[in-house]
């Protein structure tokens, strides 16, 4: 469904307006809608990985263009094309100006790209550790040059919750049930899943609930309650396991290709970088605040089973995981440097900080 229709023919278009005043983000349906009118305006493209829906991923990158074209003075018109996958490849292709997109999407180009989307399980940063590392842990200079390779300037600029769950068709009660669960992952989770005996698939987010409901996938770890819900990945699992109470979870890039960045003022880029980091904060605050009460819809009224993992599996994750990082780590000298600097952050600041603690559900 069109997104724009579809807010203008319900009751939501006033509550969108609401939300974006509340929120100092504009609603991105007038801002996209209104043509450009006067002389010098920049037409941009942004491939967005997700389908073009009226919540979730997709709602957070038409809000983040929206607030780019308002911070610009409406020098710049951003465009969105959805369900576009390889955005680094459309930047080579000039097909591009922008993307939004989590950087495993690059790992094919080098492992360390995950590293800034976020390390499974224990490994994982929380949001703001993340974004501190970046800002004041040299982070952000080891993936301007990780990135630079692909022509594009990476910023933050969202978040899939740092409530991670593992969304299941199947009971997940024994280290044994995971021997040939077919689930969906993404970066080096990939591997951790591998060796608990699950079989990996590798699925656009897009594909993921449909897959679910055919039956051609058993399981999918695809960020909290609010971003899954979204995707149709809930209530198509119907068991919502908390994995890992450590609250790192996935971010979004926006990236932005090298010709366009560099073409910027000064000035230009600081709108780009600050749009971005508003986007990234704003997107933890609404995972954060919504988490409790769309879990509790989807187990109302849908029927998902929220449950904490299997302790055997919750004691074999962590040298698992650990052992995963370290391959990663070893699989390039870049990833080598940056693993290094991660690392190096993670024991200053004590590692991922645990999520805001929830009730349970009934």
């Amino acid at each position: 469904m069109d997104r724009r229709s579809f807010l203008k023919t319900t009751g939501l278009a006033a509550a969108a307006t609401a939300a974006g005043s509340a929120t100092s983000a504009a609603a991105p349906e007038t801002q996209l809608a209104a043509p450009a009118v006067h002389a010098g305006v920049r037409e941009l493209r942004l491939a967005m990985a997700w389908p073009d829906s009226v919540s979730g991923l997709a709602d957070n990158a038409y809000r983040l263009a929206a607030r780019i074209e308002e911070a610009t003075g409406r020098r710049f018109r951003v465009h969105i094309e959805a369900e576009r996958d390889g955005a680094a490849a459309a930047f080579a292709a000039s097909d591009a100006d922008l993307y939004h997109a989590v950087e495993h999407d690059n790992a094919a180009h080098d492992p360390a790209f995950s590293y800034f989307a976020g390390l499974p399980f224990s490994s994982g940063l929380a949001p703001a550790d993340l974004e501190n590392w970046l800002t004041i842990g040299g982070g952000q200079e080891l993936w301007d040059e990780l990135a630079a390779d692909l022509g594009y300037k990476p910023l933050l600029a969202g978040h899939i919750g740092r409530a991670p769950r593992l969304w299941s068709n199947r009971p997940l009660n024994s280290l044994g049930e995971f021997e040939g669960l077919r689930v969906a992952t993404m970066g080096p989770e990939a591997e951790v899943m591998r060796a608990l005996g699950a079989v990996p698939v590798s699925i656009s987010a897009r594909e993921i609930g449909a897959a679910l409901r055919r039956g051609d996938l058993d399981a999918a770890e695809f960020g909290g309650a609010l971003q899954a819900m979204a995707a149709g990945v809930a209530p198509a699992a119907r068991l919502a396991y908390e994995v890992d109470a450590s609250g790192a979870g996935t971010a979004v890039t926006l990236g932005v290709s090298r010709r366009l960045w560099d073409s910027l003022t000064p000035s230009d880029q600081t709108v780009f970088a600050a749009c971005a980091s508003e986007a990234y904060r704003l997107a933890i605050a609404e995972s954060d605040t919504h988490e409790h009460i769309i879990l509790r819809a989807l187990c109302d009224l849908h029927g998902v089973t929220a449950a904490p993992i299997a302790a055997e599996v919750s004691a074999a994750l962590p040298p698992i995981t650990e052992a995963v990082v370290a391959m990663l780590a070893a699989s390039s000298p870049r990833a080598q440097r940056i693993n290094a600097s991660y690392m190096a952050f993670r024991r200053a600041t004590g590692g991922a900080r645990p999520a805001t603690a929830q009730a349970p559900i009934a």
